[in-house]
């Protein structure tokens, strides 16, 4: 992958990494690598990359599952060690998929899908009743409840508090959710694989289309925060978002699990 990033150019590759973090079940991660060569100038062409970046990762989201973003300018951050740590969190022991040995179809898939954004301890966003948010993921976790509600507090653009944890799935938790107020979610669904009935968590990011833009863009930002934050308590397997009620819908989520 190395011999095709120059100095002078923008690229953007998605790497099949192998991670001995403990996670038997969910080894192999995808990590998205934006490449911002030391040559290129500042301007446009900087600024329309980080455009570009989010367009690419909504449209690599519908058919494979991102578990975290990296970047760099230069051939030394490319290592193992960094790009564990931004998959892992911790340095965790880096292979490429080709060097395990192993075939692909032996590997699992399916990695989870949340985008890095850095140490929570420099984060902007404040998560309020952290202890309350971490109990009902844990009930979500251990199938006592089917889904958590985490959205802002009211005059606040950079603080999340624990509005409810619930039953009933997706259609109860629609109920809670507003035209005029963005929400992250945790919810279960049931996938059928093969013979077996398997119970899998998925991030539900919800943005109506009526929330500026601004506050929009700001969201995305706070949905990585989160998403590291969360997938430490509970080990989701995809996100999903919504903007309109047409597209939360439990056939949407299923189809993308089963992408």
């Amino acid at each position: 992958l190395k011999t095709h990033l120059q100095d002078t150019d923008i690229r953007f590759a998605v790497l099949e990494c192998v991670v001995n973090d403990g996670d038997q079940y969910n080894s192999v991660k995808n990590l998205l690598i934006t490449w911002i060569g030391s040559k290129v100038p500042p301007g446009l062409a900087k600024a329309k990359a980080a455009g570009h970046r989010k367009e690419l990762v909504n449209f690599l989201t519908e058919s494979l599952a991102i578990a975290a973003e990296y970047q760099a300018e230069n051939q030394s951050e490319l290592n193992s060690k960094d790009m564990s740590a931004a998959l892992t969190k911790r340095a965790a022991t880096y292979q490429d998929s080709i060097s395990t040995g192993e075939k692909k179809d032996k590997r699992q898939a399916l990695s989870r899908s949340h985008a890095s954004n850095g140490d929570r301890k420099k984060s902007q966003l404040n998560i309020i009743d952290e202890d309350k948010i971490t109990e009902a993921l844990k009930q979500v976790y251990a199938e006592e409840k089917s889904w958590v509600h985490i959205t802002y507090v009211d005059g606040k653009k950079d603080e999340v508090y624990f509005k409810g944890v619930g039953d009933g799935g997706l259609e109860s938790l629609k109920k809670e959710l507003s035209d005029d107020r963005i929400s992250f979610c945790v919810c279960t669904f049931k996938v059928v694989e093969t013979t077996n009935i398997i119970t899998k968590f998925v991030l539900l990011t919800w943005v109506p289309e009526t929330i500026n833009p601004l506050a929009k863009a700001r969201s995305g930002s706070h949905r990585s925060e989160l998403a590291d934050w969360i997938i430490t308590i509970l080990p989701f397997h995809s996100h999903y978002q919504a903007n309109n009620w047409d597209d939360l819908t439990e056939e949407g989520v299923l189809f993308k699990l089963r992408s």
